[in-house]
Parts: structure tokens; sequence; C-alpha cells
């Protein structure tokens, strides 16, 4: 059993401690929260907390010499600064200000300031309010905030439009891979002939290129690509190769571009590669066989039947619309 003496010096040397806990002064407890905070350096509450106390001492708590030291370098980087990196390192200079007073308002102003210039709006915003909390009414300090508030919004805004400006890009990347693959599939590695001749060009047209005489068969070799850039487009190739060496190598390259609606693929003819030897043969705007109907398609089945392929180069996927705004190649088919 434990005896009454030993129970009374327990509990004296509890009493003892209790009253030594109770007699610290607002000053030890300020230092002692310092320490604290020193170990925690984002431990913001703690922060506000050392600030209000140290309001409420008089008189106010003299000011560390690190502190001062540090706002001394912190001016002078803020001085000299001319980039953001520069106003970064005098930011971290007033940080450890703020560690080694962080009652101390000025400091918590000065950071604030620079991080405004540096452009780290919530972090500046939070420095100053901490500075508001040492002086709630100094109107200096109220006026960068709402200053600080507005670029803070502006920028948010900006980032937003960026943001979704970015999302539609993507979007747009994402519809024009689904064309590629369509066209890949229908047409690269693919060989189609043609002797379709026009009938829907003038007569001095149809002494062109357009111009497919029965007796002139040839095929052509298709290849698709997709170039993702600043000028996104699905390219479709046809090398020319046939009964007739002159018109050999006639290379024609089709772009595709999604329209602003961001649904549609629409195409123009980017270049024709003259490979053939008599170039002069081949002086059109464009063949016969890229049509934005589906006449040629129709004139094709009434002279070769099952053999004509029609091949969509765009619409809403899978590949319906309006045929009037919708481009096909009208090609014969060749295994």
């Amino acid at each position: 059993m434990i005896s009454i003496s030993k129970r009374l010096s327990v509990v004296l040397t509890f009493l003892v401690l209790a009253s030594s806990v109770h007699a610290q002064s607002p000053r030890e407890q300020l230092q002692q929260m310092v320490e604290q905070l020193q170990k925690a350096p984002n431990d913001n509450a703690l922060r506000e907390r050392i600030i209000k106390l140290g309001a409420e001492l008089k008189p106010a708590p003299a000011i560390p010499e690190e502190a001062e030291r540090r706002m001394v370098r912190g001016e002078t980087a803020f001085k000299g600064a001319t980039s953001v990196a520069d106003y970064q390192e005098a930011a971290k200079e007033y940080e450890q200000a703020t560690l080694a007073a962080p009652w101390y308002g000025d400091a918590y102003y000065n950071l604030g300031l620079v991080q405004d210039k540096a452009g780290d709006y919530k972090a500046a915003l939070r420095s100053l309010n901490f500075a508001l909390l040492t002086s709630p009414d100094n109107k200096e300090i109220k006026a960068l905030i709402y200053q600080v508030e507005y670029r803070a919004e502006k920028e948010d805004k900006r980032a937003r439009i960026e943001q979704a400006k970015h999302q539609a890009v993507l979007a747009r990347t994402e519809r024009l891979r689904d064309y590629y693959k369509v066209l890949k599939r229908l047409v690269d590695g693919k060989t189609f002939g043609n002797s379709v001749k026009c009938s829907m060009c003038t007569e001095a047209q149809a002494k062109g290129a357009n111009w497919k005489s029965f007796s002139n068969r040839y095929v052509a070799y298709g290849a698709v690509s997709i170039k993702e850039d600043a000028d996104s487009r699905v390219e479709i190739s046809f090398v020319t190769n046939g009964d007739n060496p002159q018109y050999d190598g006639l290379n024609y390259i089709f772009y595709g571009r999604l329209d602003e609606g961001g649904k549609i693929l629409r195409w123009t003819m980017k270049e024709r590669v003259f490979l053939a030897e008599n170039k002069n043969e081949w002086r059109d705007e464009g063949p016969s066989w890229i049509n934005a109907n589906n006449s040629v398609f129709m004139y094709c089945q009434k002279y070769y039947g099952s053999n004509c392929e029609q091949i969509p180069l765009g619409a809403d996927s899978p590949w319906e619309g309006d045929p009037s705004s919708t481009y096909y190649i009208v090609l014969m088919k060749r295994e």
C-alpha cells in the first residue's frame, strides 16, 4: 500500500507543475508559439494566434535582429528585381522575417507586395491578410488587397479561357483522329481505278485532267496521313499510274481541315506534283472525282455498276448528313 505521505507528495508535485504552467507569462507563451511555428511554417492558424497575442502585448514585442536582417536583405532584392525570379528571391527573405517575428506586420506587407509582383496572387492575399490582422484599420494594406484581388480575378478568368481553348483543341484533335482512322481504313494502301469522264465540266475544262477517255484507264494509289500542328489536317494523296505513260506519277494531295464547329472536314486540293513528262496535259484546278454531290457516283454506276466506289471525305460521324455538303471521291475499285 502507498502511504499517505507518498500520496501527498504526488499531489503537491502536480500542483507545483500546474501552477508553473499557469504562471507562464504572455511573452513566454509568445516565444513558445514562435518556436512551434518555426518548426511548422505552414500552420496559418498558429500564425493568427501569434499575431493576435502580439497585438495584445504592451509594449509591443521587440523585433529580433534576424527579422531586421531579413527585411534589409528582402528590400535589397526587391529594389534590384527585374524578373519574376528576382521577386521570388525577395519573397524568400521576407518569409524568413515573418518566421523570426511572426507578429511583424511590415514583414507580411512587404512579402505580399513582392508576391504580387511575382504573380503569385493567392500567396500575396494570404500575406496581406496577415498584415491586416496586425493593423486592421490600415487603408494602405486594404487598398493593396483590393488591387491584388482584381488582378487575381483577371488572371483566373484568363486561365479559364486558356483552359477552355486547350480543351477545345484536344476535342478537335480527337475528332480529326477519328476521321483519319476511318479514311485510313477506306483509302490508305489501296489501289483504285478511274475511267469516268467529267459530267459537270465545261468543254474547255474537259480538255484538261478532268477529261478521262474511256480508252485511257489508270490506277490511283491512295495514302492517308495526319498532321497535328498549327495547321492540323488529314492529308490524302493519290499517285496515278496507267495506260498512258505521260500521266504516270501525277500526285493529287488533298487537305481536310475541320470546320469552325469542329464537326465536318472541309477539303482543298493543296497541290499536284507533276512527275509525268508532258505536264501541259494537266492544267485544270482539280480532278472530276472529288465532288460535292452524288452525280458522278451515279454516272459511274450507270456505266460500271458495282465496280464504282464512293469514299466519303467528311460528314458527321458515322458519315451521315446532307450529300450536298459532303465530299466524296468516286473511283473504280481495283484489287
